[in-house]
């Protein structure tokens, strides 16, 4: 049976087309599911980010069963529905590639190492969606309020020096309000 190496939930799987005639055999499946990836924010909030599914056999190997992508049928229209929306879609990548994995999963038929003739690879499917967070809703949301707090903040140094209590209570106004701030963030 195939098997989505990266799905969380799988929501919805249903048979389109199957047809099984002169020694091909093949199987259309429509699959709506929830998948995990790990999200690389060193960027944020201006980042891009790669979302993977990879399907796979559970223990047929490439000489058995051979994934392939159909491209001549595929819908190159970009996705319109990313949630949740802040987000803009890029651009997708489906490709079918061979893997090999360093295990033999327990059956002496899958050889590893150099002194075998023949190694074992899997069929696998790698499909990526591209994705860029939209930095617009960023701006109000996140830098606009800041700005405001920390523009209060260097209008501490307009007051006089001889009134030390109101420069520190302000000061610490101002400190406490961009912690509250970020506190609330998360």
């Amino acid at each position: 049976d195939l098997f989505f190496i990266n799905i969380l939930q799988r929501k919805e799987s249903v048979l389109v087309k199957e047809n099984k005639k002169d020694g091909v055999n093949y199987r259309c499946y429509k699959i709506k599911a929830t998948f995990q990836a790990p999200f690389d924010l060193t960027q944020f909030p201006s980042d891009c980010q790669n979302l993977p599914v990879y399907i796979a056999h559970r223990d047929k190997n490439s000489t058995h069963i051979m994934l392939t992508v159909d491209s001549k049928h595929m819908d190159d229209a970009p996705i319109n529905e990313i949630n949740p929306q802040e987000w803009w879609f890029i651009e997708k990548k489906i490709s079918s590639v061979l893997y090999r994995y360093t295990s033999t999963f327990g059956d002496p038929d899958y050889r590893i190492g150099a002194h075998y003739k023949s190694r074992i690879y899997f069929s696998t499917i790698k499909s990526v969606i591209i994705i860029k967070r939209k930095l617009f809703p960023y701006m109000f949301n996140l830098f606009l309020p800041l700005a405001i707090i920390l523009t209060i903040s260097m209008l501490i140094t307009e007051i006089p020096v001889d009134q030390y209590g109101m420069r520190v209570g302000a000061s610490m106004t101002a400190l406490l309000s961009i912690l509250l701030y970020y506190l609330a963030q998360k």
